[in-house]
């Protein structure tokens, strides 16, 4: 089934009795992760290290696809090659369609990289009136890939207590298509990197900037940008740890080092800083990737071409709150799994 269709059956479905809103306009859905053993994607013969290069892939085939989704937005009229297919995203939510016999199940992609999931086929205004324009969302990592957590809508969102920063999306051409953010600088074990202003600003020829895609499985920055953040990350494993990264064209990212013992108690964090004095924090185990069958750390964010993109990996443990009527995003950081306890 083409992913419009599956857009039209996730429409259908805010209607539907399969997953009915509840009194006081709500939604929940339960995520399904990729690797997950409900995921239609799940392939038991595979190992730790080969899903992660598969997600990896995946990641790399979907920022390309938001690359040419967002210069295509911007120049409407230009002449461009046919896009790709969309890749599968990293996480998924089940629904069925029909009853009894002609009862079929669908698996829908969730795309929090573009508002386009939302309004495909109902107008981001008819649907805000079903839940306020909000959605949110607790991601976990593929670990806990046999524990449930929900994609919520309206009042079927919980806050966390505590902890909660917000800062603002940005709109482009009068529509928010994608969820852009104001990126001011990053930090490397809280030392400022101090980034030049325009270097996540988006340009008016639909690249550059700084999107949240739960879609994409692992943050990737401009190579500029990320240039900066690898050199800084090898100076501090030299001076640190004593340790210079291994050179192996078939790991799956760009910076990886052989694994000693104590490594991962000596990991250094990162922080997004973006507007408004919101400040993401990025866990050791959000920032670094162990390929145990290789004994190898990786750090786990990726070099890109023309956008930098928060991806899942970096969102693991932390409530995500789109607000699309006031054009907020807030977030906090969270344990994921617990999630499941607020269905009850």
């Amino acid at each position: 089934m083409s992913p419009l269709n599956l857009l039209i059956y996730f429409s259908l479905l805010l209607h539907s009795s399969y997953a009915q809103p509840t009194g006081e306009k709500g939604l929940s859905l339960e995520l399904i992760h990729i690797d997950s053993k409900r995921s239609p994607f799940y392939d038991a013969n595979l190992t730790d290290f080969q899903r992660i290069v598969r997600s990896i892939d995946y990641s790399k085939s979907r920022v390309l696809w938001l690359e040419s989704m967002m210069i295509a937005r911007a120049n409407p009229t230009a002449i461009r090659p046919p896009l790709h297919a969309m890749p599968p995203a990293i996480f998924m939510v089940a629904i069925g369609i029909g009853s009894g016999h002609g009862l079929r199940n669908y698996y829908l992609h969730i795309d929090t990289g573009s508002s386009l999931t939302w309004t495909q086929c109902l107008p981001l205004r008819q649907l805000a009136a079903l839940t306020h324009g909000l959605f949110s969302y607790c991601l976990f990592p593929p670990a806990e890939a046999a524990h449930a957590s929900f994609l919520r809508f309206g009042h079927d969102i919980k806050t966390p207590r505590g902890g909660i920063h917000s800062t603002r999306i940005f709109e482009f051409d009068g529509r928010v298509g994608f969820y852009y953010l104001d990126l001011k600088d990053i930090s490397l074990n809280g030392w400022r990197m101090n980034f030049p202003r325009s270097t996540f600003a988006r340009h008016s020829d639909g690249t550059g900037g700084f999107v949240v895609d739960s879609g994409t499985a692992t943050t990737q920055l401009t190579t500029h940008a990320f240039d900066r953040v690898e050199y800084v990350m090898k100076d501090y494993f030299r001076r640190r740890l004593n340790l210079h990264p291994v050179n192996d064209s078939s790991l799956p990212f760009r910076l990886c080092y052989k694994i000693v013992e104590g490594i991962e108690r000596r990991l250094p964090t990162m922080a997004l800083h973006f507007r408004d004095g919101a400040d993401y924090h990025i866990r050791q185990s959000s920032l670094f990737t162990n390929l145990a069958e290789r004994q190898t750390l990786c750090f786990s964010l990726l070099p890109g071409n023309n956008i930098s993109i928060l991806g899942a990996k970096q969102q693991f443990n932390t409530w995500m709150r789109f607000d699309t009527i006031h054009n907020k995003l807030a977030f906090a950081p969270h344990d994921c799994v617990r999630d499941a306890a607020y269905l009850n």
